[in-house]
């Protein structure tokens, strides 16, 4: 079994609303979404606040669309 040492700086994110944190040390925005009972967490790779909330609205919305496979097409029904 490998064991890792522990970081000397862990990484600090800041809550800036709901679903959106910026990473202390970068300024970086990353999201962090649940979608159907998973936790989802993206790199927004941007640092500037309008454009992350952009971002985020839109991972929301791909993330919410029903799975190509698990849609159901009725034929001839």
């Amino acid at each position: 079994m490998r064991v890792r040492a522990p970081r000397k700086n862990p990484a600090v994110f800041e809550k800036v609303s709901e679903c959106l944190y910026r990473l202390a040390s970068t300024g970086g925005f990353y999201a962090r979404v649940w979608v159907r009972g998973k936790e989802i967490r993206r790199r927004l790779a941007t640092s500037d606040w309008p454009l992350a909330t952009r971002r985020l609205r839109d991972l929301r919305k791909d993330l919410e669309k029903p799975d190509n496979e698990s849609v159901r097409v009725m034929v001839n029904a």
